[in-house]
């Protein structure tokens, strides 16, 4: 256990809510579990990532917005977020025309991407004040220290790192100047790649490890992650960095931006060794991909892609957003819509239930030995993705529309999975309402369930629990 004190005093009360909804403050920083399927606290209680990404917010924001922000979210149950320490001037300036520089004029370095020039301490001090605010909310900060940028092209400073003036010396020393400057401040997970997955054995992922090098160098206790390239891979295929990362993010568009999230969730799970997977980023609400009708960005897409991402092995956590959030320019406008009332009552669903012993029924290698759905269930955009506790005392089923009219579904499940007399309810993602289905329900042979059809918005997606009665099983109403 890593012990702190004076400084980072204020780190340590903050935290996510627990089983029952109290809040609990995590002592930081986070840690793998021993199993490797998730976080845990340095007492090793566990950690969900329920996370958002605000990426511009370091050069979009003032000090208010930064606390309007944080005091939402928190009261969403969002316990994490992931920002970017910096703003490469390509493409984002769109968005925040000033970038690199934040609102007060200030760029992260005398020379813009000149890795060795001084770096900027009024700039810093802002990025210093967000991570603090986060962690006197309770709030761990997912910092992509030095964001690559998608297809290494002019959103991140992939070229940057390939200039002449930032060498694989300067690139450790930088990362080790943002070690030492962070290494009280203990509610950062380390963020590499972004967008970007370097080419194999070249110079530039040579310089980007460093910069990883020189972090852990002066910052031991770093915990890292890393966003690859899309539209499904793993930060685990980013083979030369697999040696410096902790967890395993992954890309939840699907193969071919299909939407098939629950593919390559089911990849990052069975990865060995174990890391903890999360959906570090799926279709953002809002946003369309150019070329892929089926990747509309809607509320019902996003929030299957979620669903689908955590019960298919990305138990860790995960993480979206919307174009207005993530920009950090209408932002306000998104913080009450059903996009986020969508994500509130998830969370509180997981919050209710042992979510750290789920595992996932399997694509092609069924954990349980046997699929947990009994009926067909193809590959498809339709598939009924499941994940229950080796204990058999919880199985949890996210069963999608059929199509885009809200009609009911019939489906068969394996109750041998259930260790004794069960309870069965629907769980409606879109208001967070239970409805019983059933109580002492046998726990042998195949049981037909039907969904309630329209859950209110005009779409049929539904939740089904399963939990058998008694001390491990106490999930809210």
């Amino acid at each position: 256990m890593i012990l702190w004190g004076g400084a980072v005093a204020a780190a340590l009360i903050c935290g996510s809510p627990g089983r029952g909804g109290e809040a609990t403050a995590p002592s930081f920083p986070l840690k793998v579990a021993a199993s490797g399927r998730y976080l845990v606290d340095q007492l090793d209680r566990p950690f969900r990532l329920n996370c958002e990404a605000p990426w511009l917010m370091s050069v979009q924001a003032t000090a208010t917005d930064v606390d309007e922000y944080l005091d939402n979210r928190r009261a969403k149950g969002f316990n994490s977020f992931i920002l970017m320490a910096m703003v490469h001037p390509g493409d984002y300036t769109t968005y925040a025309p000033q970038c690199p520089k934040n609102r007060f004029g200030r760029a992260p370095h005398a020379v813009v991407g000149d890795f060795s020039s001084e770096p900027d301490e009024e700039y810093w001090r802002f990025i210093d004040s967000i991570i603090d605010k986060a962690a006197s909310r309770r709030m761990a900060v997912v910092l992509a220290f030095t964001y690559l940028g998608y297809r290494g092209e002019s959103q991140g400073w992939w070229k940057a790192i390939n200039q002449e003036c930032n060498t694989q010396e300067v690139c450790y020393k930088w990362g080790a100047w943002l070690g030492n400057r962070y290494r009280t401040r203990t509610n950062i997970i380390w963020y590499t790649l972004g967008d970007f997955t370097p080419p194999a054995g070249s110079e530039g992922a040579r310089r980007t490890h460093k910069i990883v090098e020189g972090i852990k160098s002066t910052c031991p206790w770093a915990l890292f992650g890393g966003e690859p390239s899309g539209s499904d891979q793993l930060s685990t295929d980013a083979r030369d960095f697999v040696d410096v990362l902790d967890m395993n993010s992954f890309y939840g568009y699907g193969p071919n931006c299909d939407q098939r999230v629950y593919l390559t969730a089911d990849r990052a799970w069975q990865y060995k060794p174990a890391k903890p997977a999360w959906v570090g980023e799926p279709v953002y609400y809002g946003e369309t991909i150019v070329g892929f009708d089926s990747a509309t960005g809607n509320r019902q897409d996003t929030r299957s892609l979620q669903w689908n991402a955590v019960l298919a092995g990305g138990m860790a956590g995960d993480d979206t957003s919307t174009r207005n959030i993530w920009t950090f320019t209408k932002w306000r406008a998104d913080l009450d819509i059903d996009y986020s009332r969508d994500r509130q009552h998830m969370f509180a669903f997981f919050d209710s239930l042992p979510w750290f012993e789920l595992m996932p029924s399997g694509i092609e290698r069924e954990v349980f030995a046997r699929p947990l759905i009994a009926s067909s269930n193809p590959l498809d955009r339709n598939y009924i993705v499941s994940a229950a506790t080796k204990t058999g005392s919880w199985l949890v089923a996210y069963v999608p529309p059929v199509s885009k009219s809200a009609v009911a579904r019939t489906f068969s499940i394996d109750m041998t999975a259930m260790s004794g007399s069960t309870r069965a309810r629907w769980f409606n993602p879109t208001n967070g309402a239970y409805a019983i289905v059933g109580t002492g329900l046998s726990n042998t042979g195949l049981r037909p369930f039907t969904t309630p059809g329209d859950n209110g918005t005009g779409a049929s997606d539904w939740v089904l629990v399963l939990d058998v009665a008694g001390p491990q099983s106490q999930g809210r109403e």
